[in-house]
């Protein structure tokens, strides 16, 4: 890898109870990489982004980010962005009382979140409460939450589900400008994996079983492996 290493995971194991989540996981991101995981339902993605960015521990195993231990470090987490399938927004709250909220949190002014907001298309819909949202705008306000922090760490999980094609264009237009950045990308989305990545890695059992560097993957490979 030619690029500074920012986050490292070695030999991570995932148990519930009996069951394997995740075998033994090897993983390297360079500084400014763009890396997308693939792979079927059940296969250990999810698992994997909630123990990287230290929202779930593992049963074993060792994730460095900046090269310090992910659960020792709040000031770590911090450069860490989740997409998850949680939005940890509040029902109740508007989307601006959600987002004001965690600018609070991150000791940001309001004023960023009302303009992530208007990146993401927002705008419109700020003095709804989440409860109201549909899929696709409770995307957009994640999407708003996790970039607003300026992370240095992206991890993305499914940002393209509920989103219409002009929502998916405007976010990869957004990531685009932020490129700086270093990204995990979990997705179905074979197009936009061949798209955007620098590397491809395929997930299934709980275990990485392909990697694809740049210039080697398209989906005709990619749809070769699931079949």
């Amino acid at each position: 890898m030619t690029n500074s290493e920012v986050l490292k995971v070695r030999k991570l194991v995932k148990k519930y109870g009996e069951q394997y989540v995740l075998k033994g996981v090897n993983f390297e991101l360079g500084k400014g990489e763009f890396v997308s995981i693939l792979g079927p339902n059940g296969a250990g993605k999810t698992t994997f982004v909630k123990i990287v960015s230290g929202t779930t521990k593992p049963t074993s195993g060792e994730v460095r980010i900046f090269g310090k231990d992910v659960s020792e470090f709040l000031e770590i987490k911090r450069k860490v962005g989740v997409l998850s399938h949680d939005t940890f927004f509040y029902r109740n709250l508007t989307g601006l009382e959600n987002l004001e909220f965690y600018a609070k949190m991150l000791g940001l002014d309001t004023y960023v979140a009302v303009k992530w907001a208007r990146i993401f298309g927002m705008e419109k819909n700020l003095k709804k409460r989440f409860s109201e949202f549909s899929r696709g705008m409770k995307v957009r306000l994640s999407l708003a939450r996790v970039f607003m922090a300026e992370p240095e760490i992206l991890l993305l999980d499914e940002p393209f589900s509920g989103l219409d094609p002009s929502g998916v264009e405007k976010t990869l237009d957004i990531v685009k400008s932020h490129l700086d950045r270093s990204y995990i990308l979990i997705t179905h989305r074979l197009d936009i994996a061949v798209r955007m990545s620098d590397r491809i890695l395929v997930m299934m059992n709980g275990k990485f079983t392909h990697e694809f560097l740049k210039d080697e993957f398209d989906i005709q490979t990619l749809q070769g492996v699931f079949q």
